[in-house]
């Protein structure tokens, strides 16, 4: 591991790389009755007061700082079917533009979705002229959901590969934003934040909190913002908003996948929720790669009550009664003040929150590390303070160690060369560092649909003993013309093609004797129009952990 959770600041980043007939219509929806749909939110539970002793008996009963995003779900039914690409060049072959009336942002939802390697979607916010591209592997990432872009409209292209067969996109919906509520728990008259830029935390959207980064890839904030096995995304370089508090949503390449992996909800002091973030589907880079500002430190909770050295920064919202613009509602602002008491598993300050702070770092000014998670209010303008969660408390410290980097990195390398089938070469790879006790991602593309295959998996590409032959193996003498047998075939698995695009789960045992070795595999398939099987190129995986 990288180190003690309070000596945190090392670690490693990771990159990974992202990586017919022509059609065109259009979709719009006006504005319809139906009450706005609200994320899923968990709220605190309220603890017998007979357990509650202290400083922390009214931070029991204080709220959760979240400011959702207010928006409406359209259900919409359109499928490009599915649709070919015969041309030398890459095609659009299916177009739509989506729309609701008067929204201020859109995002939209996928079905059925089928991309073959080189394939892709293209979703442009008319509004901005910005762009997203989602590709096989990016789709899943984004949890079947486009980022969110401003305005009324969006258009959704299908890019059909050269040569490639049975592109298909199905949507399914749209959210279209609304104007959020407003609240307020700020320390004394006046609301002392002000704009900060700091793009080691984020907006998670649209649930409407703060998150910030403690590693290459890996987040902490509130866990009552979103549950563990939650998908929403955390925003960067986020906009001013407008001048009535319309939230603005920063460009695509600034929008990340944020799965919440372990979370807790029980109240004041018991509010955490760690997270995997994901690379961006445009740049295919982690935060601390794209902005060079690496990730929070962790470190000691102070003990000097009554000196302002707690600052919280986050993306808490303006009310209109504020004397703060709402341009700047649920944009990064930040203040400092005092540190007015610390239990067992939370403190408590006096620095300025509102709606949407929940999750931010309860930073260490002297320092500069970060010591807790902001959760909840409780200051008004004539008392009160404001709480978090210790970052010390020894299930949030557990909970970040299982997150944290391997000590041996997992690589994957391509190899070798297809043999072409009818639908194209078949094309394998891996999508996700191979670790002990994970699932491997093995995707292959530009093969037939609907047709069994099996994953190929050997110890070695040079040698295969037990036949007495080395690798490469010409296979053309064996009725598989222009194919050549790459891995020993130790092992295989059943892997069906399904719609011309393979996406097959491996795990690999929780077995440490695997760390670091090399493994190889290739993916055989039958070849209906040609009646002959067909292989894929080869790849080269070490495992770490």
């Amino acid at each position: 591991m990288a180190g003690h959770i309070l000596a945190r600041g090392g670690g490693r980043l990771q990159s990974r790389s992202y990586g017919g007939d022509r059609f065109r219509g259009s979709w719009y929806i006006a504005n319809s009755p139906p009450a706005p749909t609200q994320p899923p939110l968990e709220h605190p539970v309220i603890k017998p007061l007979s357990l509650i002793t202290g400083a922390f008996l009214l931070a029991s009963l204080l709220p959760a700082q979240v400011a959702p995003a207010a928006y409406r779900d359209h259900d919409q039914e359109l499928d490009s079917g599915y649709r070919d690409n015969q041309g030398k060049g890459s095609q659009v072959v299916f177009s739509e533009t989506l729309g609701a009336q008067d929204a201020s942002w859109i995002q939209v939802h996928f079905g059925i979705v089928n991309l073959p390697l080189g394939s892709y979607l293209r979703i442009t916010g008319l509004k901005d002229e910005v762009h997203q591209r989602l590709d096989a592997m990016s789709m899943e990432d984004y949890s079947y959901r486009s980022c969110y872009f401003n305005g009324e409209e969006v258009r959704v292209e299908l890019i059909a590969a050269a040569g490639s067969k049975a592109n298909r996109v199905e949507i399914t919906g749209i959210s279209a934003g609304e104007i959020a509520p407003e609240t307020d728990t700020i320390c004394g008259d006046l609301d002392d934040r002000v704009l900060s830029f700091d793009n080691r935390q984020g907006r998670t959207f649209p649930v409407g909190c703060t998150a910030w980064m403690i590693g290459p890839d890996m987040g902490l904030s509130a866990g009552h913002c979103a549950s563990a096995g939650s998908n929403i995304f955390i925003h960067f370089n986020v906009p001013l908003s407008t001048s009535n508090g319309g939230l603005v949503q920063p460009h695509p390449d600034d929008q990340y996948p944020y799965n919440v992996m372990e979370s807790m909800n029980e109240g004041v002091g018991k509010d955490w929720g760690a997270a995997r973030v994901l690379p961006n589907s445009n740049t295919g880079l982690l935060p601390p790669q794209a902005y060079g500002e690496g990730w929070y430190e962790l470190g000691p909770v102070p003990t000097q009550i009554g000196v302002d050295q707690i600052r919280i920064t986050g993306y808490g919202s303006v009310a209109s009664s504020s004397n703060l613009p709402r341009t700047h509602t649920q944009v990064q602002k930040t203040h400092i003040g005092a540190l007015a008491s610390t239990g067992s598993t939370a403190l408590q300050y006096e620095a300025d929150t509102t709606g949407g702070n929940s999750g931010s770092p309860v930073i260490d000014e002297t320092s500069g590390m970060a010591v807790g998670i902001h959760t909840h209010g409780g200051c008004n303008p004539t008392a009160g303070a404001n709480s978090g969660t210790r970052i010390d408390r020894n299930d949030l410290q557990a909970a970040i160690e299982r997150l944290d980097p391997p000590d041996v990195l997992g690589e994957s390398q391509s190899f070798g060369s297809s043999c072409p089938g009818s639908a194209g070469q078949g094309l394998l790879s891996i999508s996700n560092m191979p670790l002990i006790g994970k699932t491997m991602r093995v995707n292959v593309g530009g093969v037939p649909a609907f047709q069994t295959g099996a994953m190929l998996i050997g110890d070695s590409d040079s040698n295969w003993a037990a036949a007495g032959v080395s690798l490469p193996l010409d296979l053309t003498p064996f009725g598989i013309p222009g194919c050549n047998l790459l891995v020993t075939p130790d092992r295989s698995i059943p892997a069906d093609t399904g719609f011309g695009f393979v996406g097959k789960d491996i795990f690999l045992p929780d077995d440490e004797s695997l760390v670091g070795k090399d493994f190889f595999i290739q993916f055989l398939y039958f070849d209906p129009p040609m009646g002959v099987f067909r292989l894929s190129n080869g790849s080269r995986f070490k495992i770490g952990g």
